[in-house]
């Protein structure tokens, strides 16, 4: 087939332009439809008790009280959960509190506490001994010490996350014609995977599902979990009662079934020369593989590496060859894989916002060490990337870097990922009184190649930063006995609209294809900010994220 040939970009009339959305007025005025408002003739609904640990099954069930509320239908088991059908949604609610349900344990994740797990991911990452999967290699680094006047080495932690999607994991199935056909509303981010869910459920064909796809409420990742769990809950439950099922999980079932971003501990070292230039360079990441133990088929389609882990720590290109990346001629960059047995699934972000945690936090401590101005320290770094180093210039334009500010401090954070590269800078200051890191201003340039639509890569910019700004602050899942402990926005905080900074974004046009940004604003916020506060009171904060707690222990330091 012979190549089309694309109209210059200069006559183009919707590519690049500012388009208004067409979804806006529905979402506006509430006339959109979800996946909840599906109502099939017959519909009932259902409220679900999941396996508290992965892996876990029912012993035992006292369902008597359950029973006895008015508008149950029926209560039914299968060996991962418990359901209630009800004429009703408040009614399955009230009848599933008063469930009594035992749960089997699962030998080493009943006991699991996450606080031992980061410490036994910390000693992996530290010992040398210990050989990682080598994910970016080139020159040696072997004679590290040998070649280098000095040597830098630093720690840094990142605990567990939760996808936090605001619209409440739901779906409504009917099973019809006898259990072989079945039809299907959810929000979805992996049609496939949905359809191939529900087919292994009803043990039927794909062909005979019809799904009715609809905007979702947020996903960032959850709603691509293989299993669909929220949805299978209503195919099973469809089938068995032989009328439409609508289950809606409730923010406490969402979190305590979550599939988690994986916690990640980072052991750095950097040999300097005495030119005062990085001779060699070594990153050391140790956590589990998100998609190792729940998506099997991926991660052997991967050829078993650790893709999710690893994203946006390697120093070269897509084209194997410097790209924008940093020159670290001599680096290796490994992971040590962890197998904790929690119940994992990539999150905005990936492994990305971990390593560029690490990466641009240990950049900042170097040029300290060297007497060097973070932004020049980069600068150099980029010596091979023209479009890097415009990045760079750019915002520390926007932020007016060099300019002296009293009571507030500036950092910066550099990436290059999926083909985009970007720079952000965030203001802050400390408010000691109530313990909180104030985000004031945060600046973005991004290098997009050819930016279909302007104000969509804006917005997902802005919305990236107050996401990793919640990862980088407040979100944080901890594991006690093999149970996740928070439940609800109270203790699983995420960002507010008053804590949402001023975020400025200016686009670089590029001659370059369409590149992604779905994810560039989580990725950069976490070391721009940890930069900042260095800068404003000489303490490193070097676990994500920064609660009251650390950033009083940082201070005391």
């Amino acid at each position: 087939m012979a190549p089309v040939q694309l109209k210059p970009r200069n006559n183009y009339r919707l590519v690049g332009r500012k388009i208004p959305r067409r979804d806006l007025p529905g979402k506006t005025t509430g006339a959109t439809q979800y996946s909840m408002d599906a109502r099939p003739a017959g519909l009932v609904y259902a409220a679900v008790s999941r396996a508290p640990v992965e892996g876990a099954t029912v012993e035992a069930i006292n369902e008597r009280g359950a029973r006895s509320v008015k508008g149950v239908i029926d209560v039914l088991a299968r060996p991962e959960s418990v359901a209630i059908a009800a004429t009703s949604y408040p009614a399955a609610l009230k009848a599933r509190d008063r469930l009594d349900i035992t749960w089997h344990e699962v030998e080493g994740m009943s006991r699991f506490d996450s606080d031992e797990a980061m410490q036994r991911h910390v000693s992996a990452a530290r010992d040398l001994s210990r050989n990682g999967f080598p994910w970016d290699v080139q020159g040696h680094i072997s004679s590290l010490a040998d070649k280098s006047s000095r040597v830098h080495s630093a720690e840094y932690r990142t605990d567990y996350v939760y996808h936090a999607q605001m619209e409440p994991l739901n779906a409504v199935v009917s099973v019809t014609d006898g259990g072989k056909k079945a039809e299907v509303w959810a929000g979805t981010q992996a049609p496939a995977n949905t359809v191939d869910a529900v087919a292994r459920t009803l043990d039927i064909s794909p062909d005979d599902i019809s799904l009715n796809r609809s905007l979702l409420g947020g996903g960032f990742g959850r709603r691509t979990v293989p299993s669909m769990d929220f949805v299978v809950d209503a195919a099973w439950l469809s089938k068995e009662l032989e009328r439409p099922v609508k289950v809606v999980w409730t923010r406490e079932d969402d979190l305590r079934s979550g599939h988690l971003k994986p916690m990640t501990a980072h052991y750095l070292r950097a040999g300097i020369d005495a030119r005062g230039n990085i001779s060699a360079w070594q990153h050391r990441v140790a956590s589990d593989e998100s998609i190792k133990l729940l998506d099997r088929p991926s991660y052997e389609a991967f050829g078993k590496v650790p893709v999710t882990s690893m994203l946006g720590s390697s120093h070269r290109g897509a084209d194997q060859g410097a790209g924008a990346a940093y020159d670290l001629p001599d680096r290796l960059v490994e992971h040590i894989g962890m197998d904790t047995g929690v119940r994992l699934y990539p999150v905005r972000g990936v492994g990305a916002t971990p390593n560029n945690f690490a990466i641009e936090s240990f950049m900042d401590e170097l040029a300290a060490r060297l007497g060097v101005d973070p932004v020049v320290f980069r600068l150099r770094l980029l010596h091979n990337s023209a479009r890097g180093r415009r990045i760079i210039e750019t915002v520390a334009g926007m932020a007016d870097w060099e300019r002296e500010r009293t009571g507030r401090a500036l950092g910066v954070s550099y990436t290059h990922y999926v083909g985009t590269i970007a720079a952000a800078i965030a203001e802050i200051s400390h408010d000691r009184k109530r313990e909180k890191i104030i985000i004031h201003n945060v600046w973005i340039a991004a290098d997009v190649g050819l930016a279909i639509q302007p104000d969509n890569v804006k917005a997902q910019l802005e919305g990236g930063i107050v996401h990793g700004l919640g990862y980088c602050l407040s979100e944080r899942i901890t594991i006690k006995n093999g149970l996740i402990q928070q439940r609800n926005f109270h203790d699983y905080a995420v960002p507010r609209m008053a804590d949402a900074p001023h975020v400025r974004v200016e686009l670089l046009s590029g001659d370059g294809e369409p590149t992604g940004v779905g994810e560039t604003g989580s990725i950069l916020a976490p070391a721009a900010v940890a930069n900042a506060f260095a800068a404003l009171t000489g303490k490193r904060l070097r676990h994500i994220p920064f609660t009251p707690g650390r950033v009083r222990e940082a201070l005391n330091s």
